[in-house]
């Protein structure tokens, strides 16, 4: 700290009115006046005499100021009167009161009024300044001040030294304002997501919560389905249902672990877990223990498990029904009933007339003879898909073609031609592999929780299509993220691919102000539709500002789009978002994917 010169009061008080008191002095002598009242006395007397006589007398005396008097003398000059008569009385306040509030202007004063009140006024007489502590020293203080900064100083410096101990009320503090801020995230992305569902021009419905899958198609071979009839896909969870298949077959696997196989042509129910009925066509059942009772009705008569594997053949005219192992109740229309052991088999007309046969060789479906002919088909479909495959990957426009099938390790290679070197791999980081959309084939599982396959894409296009064949495992509770750019939600032209919690298909794509737009499709999934496999395109194009989605190659919607700029995909995460993006784990993908591609062009 620099310490102020040492000065007298007297001379603090010249410094004052000449405006040259550094801030130091000022602090000392605002110090000096507190602890000594002649000092405080003597600086009214004085500095504030002298002020009001140099603003208000000089510039009234001035068009009148007699012969010989130059102005009125400074402060310097009339402190030469302190002691000069001796007399310890305050100059008169009151007189200088009434001289202001009673007398007349300066302005009306002859000369000679003027200079006896000058003179009057230039002539204060005072004690001389004494301490009323004969011992008091006016340094002390800064003396004091010094000490006192010196040691807030070595405080300040112990301090910083010392580490913080962290306390529960800090930690509960810090732990709330995280909390806080995580709350004020979420509801701002929430009412951003719910303003651009309000303004959007399709219905975003909600995907109702009653259904709960009781079975599932887990295979199907050559499906042709009736016209009038649902159509369902492999993966497709049923609670209640009807399935009319024209040609081909069908694998329904119930939560109960009773196995049906459906041969066409076959019209069947499912009523619920336990009950079922065959109006014609072909049937074979493994029942376990769990789901004895297990039963197919007919319009003959009705079959009721009791733990067995058995096989139903049902016409317009009669039910034929045979035991492969256990045991099953066969009940006619006039509710007579007949047990059934392995081996042995029953057949049952439209009058309800029985006959008992043993029959020498098995002519239907198990397991066994449906999984073989499942591998066949497969490798039909391969074959099949090999030869696109040499067309696809040839074509000029294809960007990006990542196919799980040539999953290696953590490295599945870009299979386009045109495109190798702008994207040559997609690196898999906590995905699992799973089967694919048939049976025996490789897909990329994501779980939610981990699972990340990135990419890199450089350039600029103003004509982007995005293909994935994807299963989703979660629909109704997640923000399924299929693809989308790293920087997301930072960069003009980066954006997020994904479906929604009711069932829509949506690019997200970050504008020129940063922010993020949606285009939607209509609802094309519900809850049912977990398990199943889609392949789902959308094509963003600048130049015609639109956004199509596509499902199954079937297009399904095309909304505006006013914000239209070429996108960037730079570096892309395949089923998931930018960490900083996701709220807790719902933008992550729940479910697979077994091939992904990036098209350009017209």
């Amino acid at each position: 700290m620099s310490n102020p010169s040492r000065k007298s009061p007297l001379e603090m008080v010249h410094l004052y009115l000449a405006g040259s008191l550094s801030e130091e002095d000022a602090a000392l002598f605002a110090d000096m006046m507190d602890h000594n009242v002649e000092i405080t006395r003597f600086f009214q007397q004085n500095v504030l005499m002298d002020h009001w006589l140099s603003e208000l007398c000089n510039a009234a005396v001035e068009p009148w100021r007699p012969a010989g008097v130059k102005s009125i003398p400074p402060l310097s000059e009339l402190t030469g009167h302190i002691a000069g008569t001796g007399s310890s009385t305050e100059p008169d306040w009151d007189e200088l009161v009434r001289l202001q509030n009673s007398e007349k202007p300066l302005s009306q004063m002859t000369p000679e009024e003027v200079a006896a009140y000058r003179a009057r006024m230039a002539t204060p007489v005072i004690a001389p300044i004494q301490s009323a502590d004969s011992d008091y020293d006016p340094f002390a203080v800064l003396r004091e001040l010094e000490e006192e900064e010196e040691r807030e100083q070595q405080a300040l410096a112990a301090q910083r030294r010392e580490p913080h101990r962290w306390t529960l009320s800090d930690l509960f503090f810090i732990a709330c304002v995280i909390v806080a801020i995580a709350l004020g995230i979420g509801i701002y992305k929430e009412y951003q997501w719910e303003l651009q569902r309000k303004n959007h021009p399709f219905q975003l419905e909600t995907i109702p919560d009653d259904f709960n899958a009781i079975a599932r198609i887990s295979e199907l071979i050559d499906p042709v389905w009736q016209e009038s009839t649902p159509h369902y896909k492999r993966g497709e969870g049923i609670d209640s249902a009807e399935l009319a298949l024209k040609s081909g077959s069908a694998k329904i696997e119930f939560n109960n672990g009773a196995v049906l196989l459906l041969e066409a042509p076959v019209q069947f129910t499912v009523k619920d877990r336990l009950n079922t009925f065959c109006t014609f066509g072909n049937v074979s059942a493994t029942i376990p223990p769990a789901a004895v009772g297990f039963t197919v009705g007919t319009p003959h008569g009705t079959i009721i498990d009791r733990g067995t594997e058995f096989f139903l053949a049902v016409d317009q005219n009669q039910f034929k029904a045979e035991t492969n192992k256990g045991l099953i109740d066969v009940t006619t229309s006039d509710q007579k009933t007949t047990k059934l052991t392995k081996g042995n088999g029953i057949q049952v007309d439209h009058a309800g007339e029985q006959r008992l046969f043993r029959p020498s060789v098995m002519r239907f479906t198990t397991l066994e003879t449906f999984g073989a002919r499942l591998g066949e088909y497969v490798a039909r479909l391969r074959k099949e898909k090999a030869a696109d495959d040499l067309i696809l990957n040839a074509d000029p426009n294809l960007l990006v073609r990542f196919d799980a099938e040539n999953r290696t390790e953590n490295i599945i290679p870009n299979s386009s031609k045109a495109g190798r070197n702008l994207a040559s791999e997609l690196n898999i980081t906590g995905a699992a592999a799973t089967e694919g959309r048939w049976h025996g084939t490789q897909a990329i599982r994501f779980s939610g929780t981990t699972g990340e396959c990135s990419f890199r894409l450089d350039g600029s296009y103003s004509r982007l299509i995005l293909t994935a064949n994807v299963r989703f495992d979660n629909i109704s509770s997640q923000e399924n993220t299929i693809c989308a750019s790293r920087d997301f939600l930072k960069t003009p032209g980066s954006f997020s691919w994904q479906t929604c919690r009711t069932g829509e298909l949506i690019l997200f794509v970050t504008d020129r102000q940063g922010h993020a737009n949606l285009y939607a499709s209509k609802k094309f999934m519900s809850k049912r539709d977990n398990g199943i496999w889609y392949k789902l395109s959308v094509i963003a194009d600048a130049e015609k500002k639109t956004i199509s989605h596509f499902v199954n190659a079937r297009l399904i919607s095309t909304v505006p789009w006013d914000e239209a700029m070429p996108l960037l995909p730079g570096q892309c995460l395949l089923g998931n978002s930018p960490q900083e993006n996701i709220q807790g784990e719902g933008n992550r993908f729940v479910g697979a994917l077994d091939e992904f591609q990036i098209l350009t062009g017209k």
